[in-house]
Order: C-alpha cells, then sequence, then structure tokens
C-alpha cells in the first residue's frame, strides 16, 4: 500500500514535470517563431524599399543653385563613394542626435525636418548605388526606422539610425570612437534585434 502510494505520487511529479517541460518548449517555440516573423516583416519592408528606390524614375535635378545642403560631387550620380558617404550621414546625425541634442529635436521645426530629408537623400543614394548586399540591408534598416520616426514623430528611429552609421564609419572608415552600439548587419551577420524590435512595435 505505502509502495502504491509513493509510485502514484512519483508519477504524479514525473507527469508535472514532463507537462511543465513540454510548456517550456512550446512556450520558447513561440518566442522563436514570432522573433521569425517579425523578421520576415522586416525583410518584406526593406524589399520594398530597395525596389521603390531602385526602380523610381529619378529626374536630373534641374536647380541651378548650390548650397551646402546639396548633394556633393561624391554623393550624386553612379560614383558614389559609400565610406566619405556613411561618414557623411554619420556626421550629420551626431549633429542632430549626438550628446543628447536628440532630446531637443522637434518634428515640427522645419529646420529639423529639413536635416532629416537630407538624411533621407543620402539613405536613398546609398541604397541606389550599394553593390554590397550586407551594407545594403543596413543602409535599409536605416531608411526604415528614420521613415517611420517620420511618420510617428518619434525621434527613437533617428537614434537607431545613428547607430547604424556611427558603427558603419567605425568598422569602414576607422571612425575614432570606444564606443560601438552593435546595430549592423554588415558586422554581425544578422539583422539587429533593435532594428527589428523598433520596426514592429
Amino acid at each position: 500500500m505505502k509502495k502504491n502510494k509513493s509510485n502514484t505520487t512519483f508519477y504524479m511529479i514525473l507527469s508535472l514535470i514532463f507537462v511543465g517541460a513540454i510548456g517550456i518548449i512550446v512556450f520558447i517555440f513561440n518566442v522563436i517563431e514570432n522573433r521569425a516573423e517579425k523578421e520576415r516583416a522586416v525583410e518584406e519592408q526593406k524589399e520594398s524599399v530597395i525596389d521603390n528606390i531602385k526602380t523610381e524614375d529619378q529626374e536630373p535635378d534641374q536647380s541651378n543653385e548650390a548650397n551646402e545642403e546639396s548633394p556633393s560631387s561624391e554623393t550624386t550620380g553612379k560614383n558614389v563613394d559609400e565610406n566619405k558617404l556613411i561618414a557623411e550621414v554619420h556626421e550629420r546625425l551626431n549633429e542632430m542626435t549626438g550628446w543628447g541634442r536628440y532630446q531637443n529635436f522637434d518634428f515640427q521645426d522645419s529646420n529639423d525636418l529639413h536635416r532629416i530629408e537630407i538624411i533621407m537623400e543620402r539613405l536613398e543614394r546609398l541604397i541606389e548605388n550599394s553593390t554590397d548586399d550586407v551594407l545594403l540591408n543596413d543602409y535599409t534598416n536605416a531608411y526604415l526606422v528614420v521613415e517611420k520616426s517620420l511618420e510617428e514623430e518619434d525621434v527613437e528611429g533617428v537614434l537607431h539610425a545613428h547607430r547604424i552609421f556611427h558603427d558603419l564609419d567605425i568598422h569602414l572608415n576607422d571612425y575614432d570612437s570606444n564606443e560601438i552600439f552593435g546595430y549592423t548587419e554588415w558586422k554581425s551577420g544578422q539583422q539587429p534585434r533593435a532594428i527589428t524590435n523598433y520596426l514592429n512595435e
């Protein structure tokens, strides 16, 4: 009788452990599947942006006015010097977000919006001319987070773009900084989770 009771208790405990283990496995599977679904959604967004930019009929700029905000000769045409453009975008994003400046960013301010428009133009130029698929993914990630930032008036997207270009500038141009954010697919070999999460919020 005592043996039967201990066997019953043993089997109940074993059953509970088994059910718990199955629950944990199902939970882990759902987390992995959810992450994979979010990554697929981001990949579809990136493909759409790339297709739109690369197939756009772009008319030459008819403006004869030259100012400091116009694309320089290095950033126009098919002979884009990606490294110089990466450094330029990083510098512009630094001016907007670095050292706490993002806290003063105002989506209602025409100067701030103009600065974002310039960043978007540079990102389009990089996407249009890139021959490196992994860099293309990083450029497109930056484009998508800035686009979302504009749509939702949320400066966090601009910060994400800054982190992408900060890391690219370090990796490709030996930009002098000890801080690496880990936001580039080019360096990590995979879609940055912070970008995926932001785009799926």
